[in-house]
């Protein structure tokens, strides 16, 4: 039994909300980008034959040597960045917590802006993920602002600055094998990811285009299948409505984790930088890590709406208008995360506990 009413006035409360975010301004246009995705991507147990996936870490790295080796990192994207991530920790913007022997799966990772002043706090756990957690956070510091291009580049720009970093540690001799697990890690959470938010982007889809969700929309699945349904079940359909309601009310509680709220704005911007990261990865490096660099300096100086979403993508060299380039793009992320989805990964996992 679906509570409507209610689940109609959460969504119509979520879009007003979000009203600016390239997300619910594209909602048909994602919509499709997603079924995409879904017939392109690696399925990661599939491919690994698994449906549990745990991976232990076999090099131990200490939170000092992390922080020496993100700085040796951002030196050679100039000293100017140096310059800001040590004068983050002294005027108190950076956080440390020791989540050693923290068994959540999400200790506390995040950069937020507070009356007008930025922070950064990041979970230690004595691996090499602990410094590729600190650039990814140490981006979102730098370039988070009220604008609402934060919502759809940030993501973007940290998750290409951590796997430069995961290059980086290679060079530097450090275990290839961890290296990959922090890249399937990545791979995973998109993969499963972009599966939620499939099924939220077409509730908001049917919300958008009749106004209301009722009963008998299902009908109305059925009636645009090539565009909304696919092979969607009426039961999963049914489902998935419940879910969201769940997710919906847990927007304000305090006490649930992000992953069970109701948020696909926040998990498009992964899946989106997932994405286009694979995609300007795999190009001529120096001049698209410049790219990024740039673009993360207009996202940093951005007040309110003066810099458009196109302005971005400008800066990136990407027309994204041109429907080859999402193809591309998802075909990119099973490329560029293909050697992580390695079985033998799992396999040696598995002998070590």
């Amino acid at each position: 039994m679906v509570e409507y009413k209610e689940l109609n006035e959460r969504l119509e409360k979520y879009c007003k909300e979000n009203e600016k975010t390239f997300y619910i301004m594209n909602l048909q246009s994602i919509l499709l980008i997603l079924f995409e995705a879904k017939n392109i991507l690696i399925n990661p147990c599939e491919r690994l034959e698994t449906n549990i996936i745990r991976l232990a870490y076999d090099e131990k790295v200490d939170g000092l040597t992390s922080i020496s080796l993100v700085r040796e990192f951002l030196s050679t994207l100039g000293s100017n960045y140096t310059d800001l991530f040590d004068e983050s920790f002294r005027n108190g913007s950076f956080g440390y917590e020791d989540v050693i022997n923290d068994k959540s799966d999400m200790p506390l990772y995040k950069a937020v802006l507070l009356k007008n002043n930025k922070y950064y706090n990041v979970g230690f756990k004595g691996n090499i993920l602990d410094g590729y957690s600190l650039v990814h956070e140490f981006f979102h510091y730098l370039n988070i602002s009220k604008s609402n291009l934060d919502d759809l580049f940030s993501e973007l720009i940290s998750i290409y600055m951590e796997n430069k970093y995961l290059d980086f540690l290679e060079t530097k001799g450090h275990s290839k094998t961890d290296i990959l697990k922090t890249r399937l890690q990545r791979y995973i959470s998109f993969f499963y990811g972009q599966q939620d938010l499939l099924h939220e982007t077409l509730i908001l889809n049917i919300k958008e285009k009749l106004g209301a969700i009722k009963e008998q929309d299902y009908d109305f699945l059925i009636s645009y299948k090539d565009v909304f349904s696919k092979d969607i079940k009426v039961d999963v359909y049914y489902k998935n409505l419940n879910v969201a309601l769940n997710r919906l009310r847990n927007i304000d509680n305090e006490n649930v984790n992000r992953k069970n709220k109701f948020s696909p704005s926040i998990t498009f911007s992964y899946f989106f930088g997932v994405l286009l990261s694979s995609f300007l990865l795999q190009k001529n490096d120096v001049i698209i890590t410049s790219c990024i660099l740039d673009l993360n300096n207009k996202l940093a100086l951005a007040c309110d709406d003066d810099v458009s979403f196109n302005e971005g993508f400008n800066v990136l060299g990407i027309n994204i208008e041109d429907n080859t380039t999402i193809k591309k793009s998802i075909e990119s992320v099973n490329i560029y995360y293909d050697e992580a989805l390695d079985k033998t990964l799992i396999l040696k996992a598995k002998q070590k506990r």
